[in-house]
């Protein structure tokens, strides 16, 4: 028995969902779903405004981020001696400053020595009214210098642990592919944005409070 072709409706309700399907396959293979939808948009713009595609939205080369080696701000060395050092023991910044000087601590990324630097801010007070109890007013004379000279060089620390870091390089980096932008980004590395444009407020007026974790 001979089948009937089915009705007209049916068929076109089949023929646009294979449409749909082909073109979600086609994008989902592309792997660049917002692409597809922004080529698709220019030329549906440039159609209503009877314009040729390519002129409707003109293309820009972004800009090219800094070499890493060109955006490094050169900071001062520290101005405690190693024997100065060995008489900082009893201090917990002695231990910081051990750390700093270490095979490791020279080193380390930006991003470590940024925390060091907070942590010999942060403890050095302590450490300078200790020495001035054992009445050590040369040694802590001298660390009040290399306090003086760490709060000063701070502003290029940050520098070199966010701006010019290769974590930091990232979010200058042209995509391949805009693949779920701005769907799935924005929003989270805008709030970790801001924490650290927080932080970094705090650290330069006095507060030397830190969760390396965190940041």
């Amino acid at each position: 028995m001979k089948r009937e072709p089915a009705p007209f409706p049916r068929r076109c309700g089949i023929w646009k969902f294979s449409l749909v399907l082909c073109t979600a396959v086609l994008c989902g293979c592309s792997g660049d779903v917002a692409q597809f939808r922004f080529d698709d948009y220019r030329t549906r713009l440039a159609r209503s405004l009877k314009l040729d595609a390519d002129t409707v939205v003109e293309p820009i080369a972004p800009a090219r981020r800094p070499r890493k080696r060109d955006m490094v701000l050169e900071q001062s060395s520290s101005t405690i001696s190693i024997v100065d050092f060995l008489r900082l023991y009893d201090c917990a910044l002695g231990e910081v400053i051990g750390e700093r000087n270490s095979i490791l601590g020279k080193v380390a990324p930006a991003s470590q020595r940024l925390f060091t630097d907070l942590a010999f801010l942060q403890l050095a007070p302590e450490c300078i009214a200790q020495l001035q109890s054992r009445n050590s007013e040369a040694l802590a004379e001298k660390l009040a210098v290399a306090v003086k000279v760490k709060f000063e060089g701070l502003a290029k620390s940050i520098a070199n642990a966010t701006i010019a870091s290769d974590e930091f390089s990232a979010l200058w980096r042209v995509p391949v592919a805009l693949e779920g932008f701005p769907v799935n980004g924005g929003s989270l590395m805008i709030t970790e944005l801001h924490y650290v444009e927080s932080q970094v407020a705090s650290w330069l007026s006095g507060d030397f409070r830190h969760d390396p974790a965190r940041f």
